[in-house]
């Protein structure tokens, strides 16, 4: 079982970020490389179901509910509701098409349960905002939430050697250490075009993870 999140994951404190626009993770749009991997086909998208913790103001959601071929419903989650307002609020700018596929609550990721599984989940910047602590929380609750097959698509950032966070430093050891349990890695590239300036990355991955038929 998932233990209770530390204080850098409360609520509160992120809420007090999104609420004096503190919010330099945020770029206005999905990242490119994102875009790319869900336009290409390599994530099959089984019945429909994606899921976005972290989701801020919705970007990645939107992303998905546009094009990723076969998708029927996207659920936006953070745990700051005044991230969540802000997504309603960039919903009503986004073409019906994908603004109707989205849905967004507030609520922590690491209780959550969900009616039925995901089939995909996209990760971004929203490991490297939890505490090394729950780490492994983190990548048991992925495998919680996705169907088994399902895939899991994580931006890797930051790649860096820093100490301290948020963002706390990854590396592409602590995903497979963390990931492989539950995971087969199916898909990996670099990002050609980084999408994030912070000075201390070394750089910036995305990769694609798919669901083993194993016990959680």
């Amino acid at each position: 079982m998932t233990t209770p999140s530390p204080a850098s994951h409360d609520p509160v404190s992120w809420s007090t970020h999104w609420e004096t626009s503190n919010t330099p993770w945020d770029h206005a749009r999905a990242p490119p490389a994102t875009v790319a991997l869900l336009q290409s086909g390599q994530i099959p998208a089984g019945n429909g179901r994606v899921l976005v913790p972290g989701c801020g103001r919705g970007y990645d959601a939107f992303a998905a509910a546009e094009h990723l071929k076969g998708v029927t419903e996207v659920v936006g989650m953070d745990t700051a509701e005044v991230a969540t307002e802000e997504a309603r609020k960039v919903q009503q700018t986004v073409p019906s098409d994908s603004a109707n596929l989205v849905t967004f609550q507030t609520g922590d990721f690491f209780t959550y349960k969900p009616p039925q599984p995901y089939d995909v989940v996209i990760d971004h910047t929203f490991l490297c905002a939890m505490p090394p602590v729950i780490r492994d929380d983190w990548a048991r609750k992925m495998a919680e939430v996705l169907a088994v097959g399902g895939r899991l698509v994580t931006y890797m950032y930051p790649l860096a050697s820093h100490e301290g966070g948020p963002p706390y430093a990854l590396s592409l050891d602590l995903y497979d250490q963390l990931l492989l349990k539950y995971f087969d890695q199916v898909h990996i590239e670099d990002v050609v075009e980084r999408f994030h300036k912070n000075k201390e990355t070394i750089g910036e991955k995305v990769a694609v993870w798919k669901r083993k038929d194993v016990s959680v």
